[in-house]
């Protein structure tokens, strides 16, 4: 089963300054896009399986936004007019660890980047949850702080 989640990162926007997401919603995907990565980690010890919840998603991904900021910050380094928005897409295991991670809509034009992008995320955890498998996909717009 899959699900979509909406996520909220305007907080983030606000703030980082340097980062902000459209407000579409999240939706669910069955296609294959290119920038697919797999993640290989071994599964951490996790609590119980419970429902994931947009905020409990909202959360985490807010907690590691400072890690896909970092991979901007650095790009941005090489050209200062760097700036577009890029589609993501997590498909979270039932055990919390990330199937799979993809860029789905390129607006920055650096493969760089947009491998920093999905390597980072593919390392995140969610808690185990009650799902087969989460598919959420978010949109963060990039441009140089001013």
């Amino acid at each position: 089963m899959r699900i979509a989640c909406t996520v909220s990162l305007i907080s983030m926007a606000i703030l980082c300054g340097c980062a902000t997401t459209s407000p579409e919603a999240p939706k669910a995907t069955e296609g294959r896009a290119t920038g697919a990565v797999q993640n290989t980690a071994p599964a951490p010890s996790q609590p119980a399986a419970q429902e994931l919840t947009q905020e409990t998603i909202g959360k985490i991904v807010q907690s590691h936004f400072g890690e896909l900021e970092a991979c901007y910050e650095a790009s941005l380094a090489g050209d200062n007019s760097l700036a577009g928005i890029v589609e993501l897409e997590l498909t979270i295991a039932q055990d919390g660890t990330i199937e799979e991670g993809r860029l789905l809509k390129d607006g920055l034009g650096s493969a760089e980047l947009n491998l920093c992008l999905v390597k980072k995320m593919v390392e995140w955890t969610f808690p185990p949850h009650t799902d087969e498998a989460v598919t959420i996909q978010f949109p963060f717009a990039f441009s140089p702080k001013r």
